[in-house]
């Protein structure tokens, strides 16, 4: 038996839009084929790009953690050097 079933992908499951007239436990192949091309990404401003990873660079490692710490000081942090632990 072939057949084609509309299904939506949510939370790592793909749900049927009507149940398969298949006995539960059934093995099956998908082979999955968007119902409506998906539109390209829209290109990044630069500045924004870099302004958000500052942020995220600027983040404390930890919630709650010392705010002096920051991402940019990751490997220092990691692997020693000045101010580091060795």
């Amino acid at each position: 038996m072939t057949a084609v079933i509309d299904a939506v992908y949510r939370d790592g499951v793909f749900c049927p839009a009507t149940p398969p007239d298949l006995p539960e436990g059934t093995a099956v192949r998908l082979t999955v084929v968007p119902a409506a091309p998906t539109p390209p990404a829209a290109p990044r401003d630069p500045a924004e790009v870099f302004a958000r990873l500052k942020r995220i660079a600027e983040m404390p490692e930890e919630p709650g953690g010392d705010p002096t710490i920051t991402g940019r000081d990751h490997d220092r942090t990691l692997y020693g050097g000045p101010g580091g632990v060795r």
